[in-house]
């Protein structure tokens, strides 16, 4: 059996919530939920999904800007919209904000399941499920870094870290949004963010030959791969 598909649901109605995660959890999708946007951004900061089921209406926003701010962001995920808007117009806009699909309630939850299993299979055979820089490959989800013929699994505040900086390559990530990374707002007194750093660079000089990792002075720090 292959791995298990991890799906965010976003969606503030807690018996249309139920429902589909009964069905789909049955189907072997993993669920993970978010009742709001603040809800939403704190589980995609936190972890790696394989498609994100979000609603229009929640109720701190509107779940199409929240795609719109995301995908901006450099996000890749898949979006599927759940919505009782069902104009063109309403349906143009979300797939302007970046959403794959579209899905009008009420619907069928095996007609959502069928196309979870088509967004991801196609993701995956395009290489979208991962992030790619500096000739590496990186997947949050398993935490698997390949590239230079080698491959290594990194522990879960190296994920955070990389998934940071290799998002932002070429460009660096601040030491203020990789310690929001790590952290939230619970940021030690002692922020030991130098000390990560420097055991990510140790380990990847001792798997793939290069520290990966460059401090940008004032600012922060840049994946760089092999350059």
């Amino acid at each position: 059996m292959g791995a298990i598909l991890k799906a965010l649901l976003v969606e503030d109605d807690f018996d249309v919530a139920a429902g589909l995660a009964a069905y789909l959890e049955s189907r072997g999708i993993g669920l993970e939920f978010a009742y709001s946007i603040s809800g939403a951004r704190n589980s995609l900061r936190d972890g790696a999904f394989d498609i994100v089921i979000m609603d229009v209406q929640l109720p701190d926003g509107s779940g199409v800007e929240l795609c719109r701010e995301l995908k901006a962001s450099g996000l890749e995920t898949p979006v599927i919209f759940l919505t009782a808007l069902g104009t063109l117009k309403d349906r143009l806009g979300g797939f302007d904000a970046g959403g794959t699909d579209y899905m009008v309630k009420p619907f069928a939850p095996a007609e959502l399941l069928a196309r979870i299993r088509a967004l991801t299979q196609h993701s995956q055979r395009q290489g979208g499920l991962g992030i790619r820089a500096g000739g590496y490959h990186f997947d949050p989800l398993t935490g698997l870094l390949t590239g230079n013929d080698r491959e290594i699994v990194l522990e879960k505040s190296a994920r955070k870290l990389l998934r940071r900086m290799m998002e932002a390559s070429p460009g660096s990530a601040n030491r203020e949004e990789l310690m929001d990374a790590l952290w939230g707002d619970d940021i030690p007194e002692s922020t030991p963010l130098r000390m990560h750093i420097h055991q990510m660079r140790a380990l990847f000089t001792a798997e793939f030959g290069h520290p990966l990792i460059e401090t940008v002075r004032g600012v922060g720090y840049r994946f760089v791969g092999n350059s």
